[in-house]
């Protein structure tokens, strides 16, 4: 198991209700500690919600707001009531239960999402994108892997569309699921709208984990020019973070990882 390093966030403060790409938008005066990444547990099986919860208020850097058997019971969590993080323990095969962790997603679409599952093979993966997770940890992952998953959701980071990227099998079944969708006229018309080779190339080296210096560097163009590629393929995509448009490009077929 791999030691957790705590993720030294930038100091600044942060505005409830605010898009949460980032978790801050303003400095905080020097010496000043980061507001703590603020949880809600989902989780049915009470002996092992105990666990996880006592794992989860043992991390200085986390306040579990809440702690519910199911998702039907985070009615009224959405807009400035919204946590940072819901961490849904979901048993992913059953349909239901990925159909009620998606709209909880839709009810607070700023929140970023952490599921827990049996396991992480291909199937639960795809129905982790499908219950619009940010980031899957299955049951036999250690406790490390829960905490760094969350800490990563919170700063704006995707694991879950790196997981799949290096899952052709998941990511296949992601595209054709979209492209079904867009068959049936459920998807926005205006996301279909052309997104350029050099955004494609952007996000390319995004799902690749490359910070947006790296990806400059890599290029030979500037940092502000990466930046104004990718917020202009998010707006396309309908995303609000980098990670999101990654997975938005991968379903409409439009990005594939090599």
């Amino acid at each position: 198991m791999r030691a957790v390093k705590t993720r030294h966030r930038d100091d600044e403060n942060h505005h409830e209700g605010a898009n949460r790409e980032s978790r801050s938008t303003e400095a905080s005066p020097p010496g000043a500690a980061a507001p703590p990444i603020r949880l809600v547990l989902v989780e049915p099986r009470t002996i092992h919600g105990a666990g996880v919860r006592e794992l989860l208020d043992r991390e200085d850097d986390f306040d579990v707001v809440a702690s519910v058997r199911s998702v039907d019971e985070t009615a009224g969590m959405e807009g400035a009531a919204a946590p940072d993080v819901f961490v849904v323990d979901v048993d992913l095969p059953d349909p239901t239960a990925v159909e009620a962790t998606r709209a909880l997603k839709r009810r607070a679409p700023d929140a970023a999402l952490v599921t827990m599952g049996r396991d992480s093979g291909d199937e639960s993966m795809f129905r982790a994108v499908q219950a619009g997770a940010t980031a899957h940890v299955a049951d036999d992952d250690g406790p490390a892997e829960l905490v760094e998953a969350i800490r990563r959701v919170a700063d704006g980071q995707d694991p879950l569309v790196e997981a799949v990227a290096e899952r052709p099998a998941v990511a296949q079944r992601v595209a054709e699921a979209y492209r079904q969708l867009a068959v049936r006229g459920t998807v926005r018309s205006e996301r279909t709208t052309t997104i350029s080779p050099r955004q494609l190339e952007i996000l390319r080296l995004v799902a690749r984990g490359m910070s947006n210096d790296e990806i400059a560097g890599h290029l030979e163009i500037s940092r502000q020019t990466v930046k104004n590629h990718l917020t202009a393929a998010m707006r396309i995509l309908g995303a609000r973070r980098r990670g999101q448009a990654v997975a938005a490009a991968m379903r409409a077929g439009w990005l594939s990882i090599r």
